[in-house]
């Protein structure tokens, strides 16, 4: 088979505005971009996509920053949003309820090999959204 590259996913322009369309969008990219860093690694992919004080961001970044110091990678996207929806958008935010499956994907190191496996679970996370200019993830919790 094939190996996966990862490519890093492309801002959609929907993302940019403050819609419903734009909340959708704009959490379908954060979980392409979780699924990219992870594969690449690269650990600066996450943190412009988040507040300050995201908890649950934090803990996405410090996942990638683990694999990156280890020199290991996901060899297919670990985690895909199976679906998404908006739960609410007000003035100032917005709550997105997220379905994901995650699949027993390889963990390689440097050479290729794999040093584990990521476990096959299906879970899901509400994710809230913070407007100011843009969309950033203001906190991910465990539904």
């Amino acid at each position: 088979s094939e190996a996966y590259v990862p490519v890093k996913p492309k801002f959609p322009a929907a993302a940019k505005k403050q819609t419903d369309e734009g909340a959708v969008a704009f959490t379908e990219y954060y979980w392409e971009s979780v699924n990219y860093a992870a594969t690449k690694p690269d650990n600066s992919a996450l943190p412009p996509l988040g507040t300050d004080d995201c908890e649950g961001c934090a803990l996405m970044e410090e996942s990638v920053s683990s694999l990156v110091k280890a020199s290991q990678r996901f060899s297919q996207p670990p985690a895909i949003p199976s679906a998404i929806e908006l739960l609410f958008n007000s003035e100032d935010g917005a709550r997105v309820l997220v379905s994901v499956k995650a699949s027993k994907v390889p963990i390689l190191d440097a050479d290729g090999k794999q040093v584990r496996r990521a476990e096959s679970l299906a879970f899901s996370r509400l994710v809230d959204l913070r407007w100011r200019d843009g969309w950033k993830v203001s906190a991910i919790v465990v539904n």
